[in-house]
């Protein structure tokens, strides 16, 4: 299918807001030419770590006090907790399977499939970029870039549905210096719900949320009873950005949730993700006691000890914390086909 996101897609002007958003955003309702510019969600809530971090484009880097060293974003961090995809053996496992004949991908060269998989994988990444752009232009006064695509029509009919939950930040970067782990989350909404609370979403443009996952789980001690799936790492990633806010930042957040916007469904999804807190505690704990010994060992201590630091501390933990997110699933030699066109 053709992306609704393209050089020609016809620019128009921004549809129309609910009341809330115009707050939030610094806007009024008046004409363009009649009002001052907008005033961007972060300067109107600024938290004073904000001048602190910056994100590099080019790289896909946070630096954290003008430095790189020793800080990895959320994501890379999730990706590090479950097996790295092997699409060889994927690709073996699929062509051995008894619907192979079935298969779209029959007739296809190993290589073939790997050079498609690529490909859909870098267009659905450039969509989902594309779709979080509008989205933040949207919310700080701007008109978003292709505000007729089918992403956007459905995230005007969430906007509609859930008018009640006010913006206060978009594309949030924020750190903790206790782990060395960075972010950005994609909003933060008012608590309609508890004054001086706060709401974490996430934009996601995928083809399915899944839930399960038969034949593999986590690959580390605090995930390897929970299945890898999009829907555990999602919820694992806006678990590690709740506990940053609330522990550095001072800020009660009252819940994660996911929106999905794919041009192949009828409407969007809202889901709200599990609750994962006592796995990242736990991960935050271990990763806090292994840079507590680097930081020792350049100080004069045993060099061995900082690097079997990961593996060693608070294991006698792991099996309580991965118990609380579910019970271990059973394991199966069928492949799967990988979800290419999923957007972080």
């Amino acid at each position: 299918m053709a992306s609704t996101y393209g050089p020609d897609t016809e620019k128009e002007e921004a549809p129309d807001m609910p009341e809330s958003d115009r707050v939030a955003s610094g806007t009024d309702g008046r004409p363009a030419s009649e009002r001052a510019p907008p005033v961007p969600l972060a300067e109107l809530n600024a938290h004073p770590r904000d001048s602190r971090i910056t994100f590099m484009e080019e790289g896909h880097v946070y630096e954290v006090d003008g430095g790189r060293d020793g800080w990895i974003s959320t994501t890379t961090f999730i990706h590090g907790l479950f097996p790295q995809f092997d699409a060889d053996q994927i690709i073996r496992k699929m062509m051995a399977g008894r619907n192979w004949a079935k298969s779209k991908y029959h007739g296809m060269s190993a290589e073939e499939i790997k050079q498609q998989w690529a490909e859909n994988g870098s267009s659905a990444a450039a969509d989902g970029t594309a779709m979080h752009a509008d989205i933040e232009r949207l919310y700080n006064g701007l008109p978003p870039l292709t505000p007729d695509c089918k992403e956007m029509r459905m995230f005007n009919d969430f906007r509609q549905e859930f008018s009640d939950l006010v913006p206060w930040r978009t594309e949030m970067t924020i750190f903790d210096e206790t782990v060395g782990i960075c972010g950005s989350v994609d909003m933060v909404y008012c608590d309609p719900e508890e004054p001086g609370a706060f709401l974490i979403y996430d934009w996601k443009r995928s083809k399915a949320i899944k839930r399960s996952n038969y034949w593999e789980n986590g690959s580390h001690p605090y995930t390897c009873k929970l299945p890898n799936c999009n829907f555990i790492h999602y919820s694992l990633q806006l678990g590690i950005y709740k506990r940053i806010l609330q522990t550095r930042y001072g800020m009660k957040v009252n819940g994660t949730f996911l929106v999905v916007l794919h041009p192949l469904q009828h409407t969007f999804q809202r889901i709200e993700t599990q609750n994962s807190d006592v796995v990242v505690e736990a991960l935050f704990r271990q990763r806090q006691a292994a840079r507590s010994i680097v930081s020792r060992s350049k100080h004069g201590r045993d060099d061995a000890e900082a690097n079997a630091a990961e593996a060693n501390a608070d294991e006698a933990n792991a099996d309580e914390a991965s118990e609380e997110q579910g019970d271990k699933r059973r394991k199966s030699s069928h492949g799967a086909e990988p979800d290419v066109d999923s957007a972080v």
